[in-house]
């Protein structure tokens, strides 16, 4: 072989095993490109770790005792595509043992790895060919970037991602022989075709991380060489669990024993992409359970994932860079769904964002991002909501930051008015607002926009003292608001829908809740009387909501009933005055119906792109004269009138019941 000779092939030319030009042509090769191929990427080659008689392991049990890991086609896979024989793994390693430095770096390549890197000619136009080889210089700060190219091909934008494949070879000790072995055990067969089934039927249109055709073509292709990622595998059929299981306790227990897998794999560093490592992360955090586990928890994989998105560059402009195509779209979809459960974290939580937009200037989420991940991705609805979730992550930093005037928050109160009333214009009209024509997508979409008006204009918590602004108004958007929450859950409930909507929809439950207690403790009967019927119906929602999500448990034993308490609204659900025969199983995108009686609760309703419903008039009232500080414990028992509702607000009764009084309505 010659000296220099680029080796480098991708994935369809060396299983085709013809002469392949992508390390100098970049991607797609002439190959790929005359054939249409968009998916071309560099052949990871097979690894080796080194013989088992140089590392003295302590294993569990003896190789015959292990079990292999299940395929797709129901042969066992002899793990080495993965990195590992199964027959390796053991759950530790023995006490003087030496551990493995796979792909470190000798004392010389280390030291002169950054010279080669940055003396590299034309480092800023050579391709891509792998996740391990390139480098994400940083912003001008860094002292790496200013000893790079930064200019593209043409040299009018800048380039920040850059091959290197010493750079990017692992300093750090690999151990694969610490990989326990049931993160490499798989289900049965069909339990996991069903499983992965159910994933992209209702999890990835939604919350679209894998690309489906890359990788529904590695599963069923039966490659040894070309095998799924295990730690991405063990993610969706964690998150396929979710929606699969009907059952309570069958699914926590599924759902936990691939969360226990995954958290090994990410543990040991197992998985070498680190994009997948991101994906993972997404997945794991989306559905998690944020009552049990203080460090698997939606927080934690959250921060994780945007950590290593940053180390990769995700949050920069990678367009004008020699990575490949579809790793472009794919990292642009990753950061925008990092960056959506960014937001809906911090707004529930209360707590900072780990991603800033300030510091980043990635491309904006576009329908072409999502070629990849099926034709049941839900486009419109992933665009409208990340596009929400940036109105919501500024507007709740302008108004919510500590440090602010008065005056301040008054205007990012207006600002936030007027962005939300610009993005109500341009939602399409199968997003809008429309009780009897409403799927689960634009359920989930009309949630996040109607709790957050809730939480944009109710009154700060206690010490927090504002300027006096448009009382009237912002009483008539929170409660049209907690109406449409409502009405959008109980919709959903009528025809089985709330295991499909996210963790989120339980804050947002959370939120109207608190609004309604207040409305049905007013003296106004009718306005009371609706309030607590609203907060009857919504709690109905949310247990059957807390059979998918607990989180949800610990709010319905805040807002639970006194004994006794038989204050049952009226549903036309239940009573047979809608039919829901049609619909006894579970749908993914049902036409919903709403009841009339529900909908005549909500009086002369706006056009179709207003912001918020009319609601009885308030205007006589003095609103935020009904939200003093206080605590949970000092709620005052009877009703009030508009004039003492801000009195209600934040606070408790003397038994600390913080629930509507049963009597409001009578």
């Amino acid at each position: 072989m010659q000296p220099g000779r680029a080796r480098a092939a991708c994935a369809t030319c060396h299983a085709r095993k013809v002469r392949c030009d992508v390390a100098t042509v970049g991607f797609p090769c002439t190959n790929c490109r005359k054939a249409g191929r968009d998916d071309c990427e560099v052949h990871q080659k097979r690894r080796r770790v080194g013989s088992r008689s140089d590392f003295p392991i302590a294993m569990a049990g003896g190789p015959g005792q292990l079990p292999a890991i299940s395929s797709a086609n129901g042969r066992p896979w002899d793990g080495s595509p993965y990195g590992l024989d199964p027959a390796q793994g053991a759950q530790g390693t023995a006490v003087g043992a030496t551990p493995i430095l796979q792909n470190s770096l000798t004392g010389e390549q280390y030291r002169s790895q950054f010279v080669q890197f940055a003396e590299h000619p034309a480092i800023n136009e050579q391709p891509v060919v792998g996740e391990e080889s390139f480098t994400h210089v940083g912003s001008g700060v860094s002292n790496l970037n200013f000893f790079t190219p930064h200019g593209s091909t043409d040299g009018k934008f800048p380039v920040l991602h850059h091959p290197s494949r010493t750079m990017a070879r692992r300093i750090a000790p690999r151990e694969p022989e610490r990989v326990p072995v049931e993160a490499l055990q798989l289900p049965e067969v069909e339990t996991v075709d069903r499983l992965i089934g159910a994933y992209f039927t209702h999890i990835n249109p939604a919350f679209p991380v894998v690309d489906e055709a890359r990788f529904l073509g590695q599963y069923h292709g039966h490659n040894p060489q070309n095998p799924p990622s295990l730690l991405l595998l063990q993610s969706i059929l964690f998150a396929g669990a979710h929606a699969f299981y009907r059952e309570t306790r069958e699914r926590e227990v599924m759902k936990a024993m691939f969360l226990r897998r995954a958290k090994m794999l990410v543990d040991a560093g197992f998985e070498h992409d680190t994009s997948v490592v991101v994906q993972s992360a997404l997945l794991l955090g989306m559905y998690s359970d944020d009552t049990k586990d203080g460090v698997a928890n939606p927080w934690f994989w959250n921060r994780y994932a945007a950590a290593l998105a940053q180390e990769l560059g995700m949050h920069r402009d990678a367009e004008h860079s020699m990575l490949p195509s579809n790793r472009k779209r794919l990292w642009r979809r990753l950061f925008w769904l990092l960056f959506r459960c960014d937001m809906e974290l911090a707004l529930q939580y209360g707590r900072p964002q780990a991603v800033h937009l300030d510091d980043c200037d990635v491309q904006p989420l576009h329908t072409g991002d999502f070629a990849e991940c099926g034709s049941n991705t839900q486009v419109e609805y992933n665009v409208q909501l990340t596009e929400l979730s940036i109105i919501i992550s500024e507007v709740m930093r302008n108004r919510f930051r500590p440090r602010t005037t008065s005056e301040e928050r008054r205007q990012a109160v207006i600002y936030g008015d007027n962005r939300l009333a610009q993005w109500t214009s341009s939602v399409p009209e199968k997003l809008q607002l429309r009780p009897l024509t409403l799927d689960i997508y634009a359920t989930h979409l009309n949630l996040v926009y109607n709790s957050f008006l809730i939480l944009l204009h109710r009154p700060l918590p206690q010490g927090q003292k504002e300027v006096e602004i448009s009382s009237s108004t912002d009483a008539n958007i929170c409660s049209t608001a907690a109406a449409h929450v409502e009405l959008l859950l109980e919709s959903s409930r009528s025809r089985q829908l709330l295991t499909y909507l996210p963790s989120n929809s339980v804050n947002a439950a959370f939120t109207t809740l608190i609004e309604l207690t207040v409305e049905s403790r007013l003296a106004d009967r009718k306005l009371a009387s609706i309030a607590q019927r609203r907060y009857d119906s919504l709690l109905s929602s949310l247990r059957q909501l807390a059979d998918t999500w607990p989180q949800a448990e610990p709010i319905l034993h805040l807002f639970n009933p006194p004994l006794g308490s038989k204050a049952e609204m009226h549903n036309p659900f239940e009573d047979g005055q809608v039919n829901t025969a049609a619909s006894q199983e579970p749908m993914l995108d049902p036409l919903l119906e709403a009841p009339p009686q529900i909908i005549e609760e909500i009086t002369d309703q706006t056009s179709q792109n207003s912001t918020v419903a009319e609601v009885p008039d308030q205007s006589h009232a003095d609103w935020r004269r009904l939200w003093p500080p206080g605590n949970l414990q000092s709620f005052h028992s009877g009703t009030q009138d508009w004039h003492g509702w801000q009195e209600l607000y934040w606070c408790g009764d003397r038994e600390g019941n913080f629930i509507p009084a049963t009597s409001a309505g009578s």
